[in-house]
């Protein structure tokens, strides 16, 4: 009487057994993460020099490389290749803000600088007029801004409301930085003070850099209230960098020369220009994540995308991302549409899968673009390649790094057509992309 209950149990189990050999002969059709080391993805001037030297092993995460560096003013970690690019170039104003740091007039005027709160405190209190005296140089923007600042103030708590009526929530993931970097737009000139530091030392103010973030706020402690002058001469030292991907001279200069919040306003008559208004441009800028710097390079590189569909989604995921690496790789990729906008063919509309930035081009055909240090063929890329809604006539896929072999063999049998940048081979002393 039991027998068939037995044999019925034997084919469910060989079943079963059947299943998880082609579940297992569909996992091992893809490749492993890569075993990778600095030199093949990076030149050699920044695996070593200036006393700074990479860790040989790099692993990845997703497609970002992470690196790590070791030098004499410390360890830093940085995902993917443009920020170990900062990183290194920041290096050198780390080294000199350090030995100021050291020297006894800096010592004294950041003493008086963590005193000056409390002195200007009793001043607006005795002597009202001489207080606001004090502040003339950034007269322009306290006039400028304070609208601006009183209207952001009630449109916060406008989209608070509304958040909790419609159960908004943010399911962004958790960023690779501890913390946000918080900065000021202040009327009083302490970040006026910060940007010229950060031009003498030809760096970004907005650094994400936590080591010279705080050399920063010292140097301009002790400029502001404590009549420290800033040096001129560092720059020389310190080797320009340009701060986001893509990011021309002039845009470079503006993080120099405008407040955080002069820049806001002039991201939005940008962003306002292309169509992009309300709710997704405040909670954009409201993203700690998304300093001023970054705010600029990613308005520019939607400028670029000129009379594109879909620009204001970019935007509103921008808004809630996590990540500054995500961040400048979104900026990446953009950068890598616009260029085949301009360049090869223009496109229509513009949407966002994943981290990929996918474009329909006006004849129908579709153009993806990728930011990426090395891409492998695993089972995200086969989900993406194989997407129903991204069959189209032809289909181009733009990799700002390196594909590799495997990936470029499956993809072109899927119908694309990949077009890498390429990276330097082992020792390979080329400059940076």
């Amino acid at each position: 009487m039991k027998r068939p209950a037995i044999t019925a149990s034997i084919i469910a189990l060989a079943l079963l057994c059947q299943a998880n050999g082609r579940a297992q002969t569909a996992d091992s059709s893809f490749e492993a993460p890569p075993q990778l080391a600095a030199a093949d993805l990076v030149p050699a001037n920044l695996i070593q020099g200036n006393g700074h030297t990479l860790a040989a092993a790099v692993r990845l995460e997703g497609y970002r490389a992470i690196f790590e560096i070791d030098s004499p003013q410390g360890q830093f970690r940085a995902p993917g290749r443009e920020l170990l690019s900062l990183r290194i170039a920041e290096l050198p104003a780390i080294e000199n803000l350090s030995r100021i740091n050291k020297g006894d007039a800096f010592a004294d005027a950041l003493a008086k600088a963590a005193a000056a709160p409390l002195a200007f405190v009793g001043t607006v209190f005795s002597n009202p007029a001489a207080a606001l005296g004090s502040v003339a140089s950034g007269a322009g923007q306290l006039v400028g801004s304070a609208g601006n600042v009183v209207r952001s103030g009630l449109e916060r708590v406008t989209d608070g409301v509304t958040d909790l009526a419609s159960d908004a929530r943010n399911t962004a993931g958790p960023g690779e930085e501890r913390e946000a970097p918080s900065f000021i737009s202040d009327p009083f000139g302490y970040n006026k003070a910060r940007r010229q530091w950060a031009r003498s030392l030809a760096i970004d103010p907005y650094t994400s850099n936590p080591l010279l973030r705080k050399l920063l706020d010292d140097a301009a402690s002790a400029t502001f209230a404590g009549s420290f002058a800033v040096d001129a001469t560092l720059g020389i030292v310190a080797a320009p960098v340009r701060f986001v991907v893509g990011m021309d001279t002039q845009s470079q200069d503006v993080v120099w020369d405008l407040s955080p919040g002069d820049i806001e306003l002039q991201v939005e008559g940008r962003l306002k220009d292309m169509g992009i208004e309300g709710r997704p441009v405040r909670d954009f800028f409201r993203n700690s994540r998304i300093t001023p710097t970054l705010q600029n390079g990613l308005a520019g590189s939607l400028e670029k995308l000129t009379q594109v569909n879909g620009r204001a989604a970019i935007l509103e995921i921008a808004a809630h991302m996590q990540s500054e690496a995500g961040i400048r790789g979104m900026i990446e990729a953009l950068n890598l549409l616009a260029d085949h906008h301009k360049t090869v063919a223009p496109v229509a509309d513009l949407r966002l899968i994943n981290s990929v930035a996918v474009a329909t081009r006006k004849d129908g055909s579709l153009v993806a673009a990728l930011s990426a240090d090395y891409f492998y063929w695993n089972a995200t890329a086969a989900e993406f390649a194989r997407r129903a809604d991204l069959a189209a006539p032809r289909r181009t896929l733009l990799i700002s790094g390196r594909a590799s072999p495997r990936a470029l063999q499956e993809l072109e049998r899927l119908g694309w057509t990949v077009m890498d940048t390429g990276l330097p081979q082992a020792g390979q002393a080329t400059a940076g992309r």
